[in-house]
């Protein structure tokens, strides 16, 4: 088993290497293309169209991971229902979107390319299920596969409208949407044999979903801002200059603690299908605590010894100020890696609403803590704030999770 999820890791780790690599260079040639205005347009109709996609997600994934791992006789069940309930709220949060944001973003291109956006969305929300089943089937080579397509399809045709073509924001979206759809159609390809039969709508099961993906969208959503508050925060209680800092400080840390949802990626279903069979959960939850750990400290050790190399090649030299800050940030890395087995092993104990008090006082502290230190220390402050935060709610986390679920006394 440990063999398996190792080369999962392994796959996973090395396809967003070049997913990350092709979306870079993708990126860099629409940069390069458009003038600022229209690449403005294209940032505004890409946050909706995620901000749509997340929530229709709203924490599906790990509720039907957990599911499917733990009752694998309801496949057919959990997986069709979780695909109705995100087409469901897809439907509805496109139309509120749709009708409120031309008034309040009246640019010329902006609602033509808004209507182009759909498609994007939907084969996102139409692969999911199936990156679910190869999630909890731990077979996630045609996830890489995909990732890697997209990000390569993605480069090649911003390539060729940059070449060839009349490019604007819309034309862009419209690259972005068929490059998605080539990554639904080969992870659809590749997995079809492993999807479940039809079946119909189940009420109850959609709105039990919809109840426990709340649930989980709110504490995704709380732990999201425990990251982001403090520009803010900064923005009060100090000026621009200083959230610029923290911002290009902050982008490290983000691009880094996408490293540990990878890890979980192979490990939670293990997790969530060995609740009941505590000598193997031991097992598995110390195998992810040593691989976790050894990545955040290595991680966290490199940012925090190459932070002036890093923060030049990413930002510019005109963010060398950002050094410092990153340095501070770079202990809370650590707590980031370990709070996703904690978090992941809360919900598949069904625990949610644990995970919830610890989020909300995270952000109470955050709140608090970082109305005095971004006033006093500005950038610095605000990264001394993020880790005392994150260490909280990552040490409540786990002394619940370790000594009242994984090590509790008979």
């Amino acid at each position: 088993m440990f063999k398996k999820i190792s080369k999962n890791i392994i796959v996973l780790l090395f396809a967003n290497g070049f997913y990350f690599l092709f979306s870079f260079l993708a990126a860099q040639a629409m940069n390069h293309a458009l003038m600022p205005a229209e690449l403005g347009i294209f940032n505004l109709v890409t946050f909706y169209l995620l901000l749509i996609q997340n929530i229709s997600d709203l924490g599906q994934n790990s509720i039907t991971a957990r599911d499917i791992s733990q009752k694998p006789k309801n496949r057919a069940t959990y997986f069709w229902n979780s695909l109705y309930l995100r087409l469901l709220i897809f439907a509805f949060a496109f139309c509120i979107v749709l009708i409120i944001t031309p008034f309040i973003h009246n640019y010329v291109g902006f609602a033509s390319g808004l209507l182009m956006g759909p498609v994007l969305v939907l084969m996102g929300l139409l692969k999911a299920p199936i990156d679910v089943l190869q999630q909890v089937d731990n077979n996630l080579s045609a996830k890489a596969i995909s990732e890697v397509a997209v990000a390569g399809v993605k480069y090649v045709l911003f390539f060729i409208i940059v070449r060839y073509f009349t490019y604007t924001s819309t034309t862009f979206i419209i690259a972005t949407s068929l490059a998605a759809i080539v990554w639904f159609f080969v992870d659809f390809i590749i997995y079809k044999t492993h999807i479940p039969p039809f079946i119909k709508p189940d009420k109850i099961i959609i709105s039990k979903l919809l109840k426990q993906s709340i649930l989980i969208g709110i504490v995704i959503t709380l732990h999201y801002l425990t990251h982001e508050l403090n520009k803010a925060i900064l923005d009060i209680t100090s000026n621009a200059y200083e959230v610029g800092i923290y911002s290009a400080a902050q982008k490290i840390l983000t691009l880094a603690t996408v490293i540990p949802g990878l890890i979980m990626t192979p490990i939670f279903p293990e997790i969530a299908r060995n609740i009941k069979k505590i000598q193997n959960l031991k097992k598995i939850f110390l195998y992810a605590i040593i691989v976790l750990s050894i990545l955040g400290l290595g991680i966290s050790l490199a940012i925090y010894i190459f932070s002036n190399p890093i923060i030049d090649f990413i930002n510019g030299s005109e963010y060398m100020e950002s050094v410092i800050p990153l340095r501070v940030i770079t202990l809370g890395i650590p707590f980031v890696f370990w709070q996703h087995l904690w978090g992941y092993t809360l919900i598949s104990f069904n625990k949610a609403k644990i995970y919830l008090v610890f989020s909300v006082t995270s952000i109470i502290v955050n709140i608090f803590v970082g109305t005095i230190l971004c006033q006093l220390f500005g950038a610095t402050g605000a990264s001394v704030t993020f880790v005392i935060a994150e260490g909280i709610v990552s040490i409540a986390s786990a002394y619940y999770v370790i000594k009242k679920l994984v090590y509790k006394s008979p």
